[in-house]
């Protein structure tokens, strides 16, 4: 999460800071073993890369922006999730500072939300992009309860 009113990022879903290799050129993060979807099943780094992925494949507004600063993310196992930095022809990241800033902003979704998304529209896109998600799976004990276009509880 990142706090505005002291300009740092916090760890809610991540076990910890993100660590950067030496590089400069990759993020590391760890997902917390208590975190939990509300359906009880584990937030896991293939949610993670999932959803990346996700962002990148449908060509949300967010995968529009972000895949020129990342080049790839992926789950190097059950609970670290790596974010590759596109780089440039010296080997250094296009923009690593933009990288690190997309972390408290990817909205994390269940790979195997996502999958049944895009099985009943069939992967289109613009079809993905306008449904409705009244089903969504969610981190932590929480579900829609209400929605209209003024309020969402």
């Amino acid at each position: 999460m990142w706090n505005p009113l002291d300009a740092k990022m916090y760890p809610l879903l991540a076990d910890g800071d993100p660590v950067w290799n030496d590089a400069r050129t990759e993020i590391t993060v760890k997902i917390k073993a208590d975190a939990k979807w509300n359906d009880g099943t584990p937030v896991t780094a293939k949610d993670v890369a999932a959803t990346y992925h996700a962002h990148v494949d449908y060509n949300s507004s967010t995968g529009a922006e972000m895949k020129s600063y990342i080049a790839d993310v992926v789950a190097q196992d059950d609970s670290t999730v790596v974010f590759k930095l596109t780089t440039d022809d010296s080997g250094e990241a296009v923009n690593p500072v933009l990288a690190e800033r997309y972390l408290p902003m990817l909205y994390i979704m269940q790979e195997n939300y996502l999958k049944t998304v895009a099985d009943r529209n069939n992967n289109d896109a613009e079809a993905i992009k306008m449904d409705k998600m009244d089903d969504l799976v969610t981190s932590g004990p929480y579900k829609k309860y209400f929605d209209n276009d003024q309020n969402v509880v």
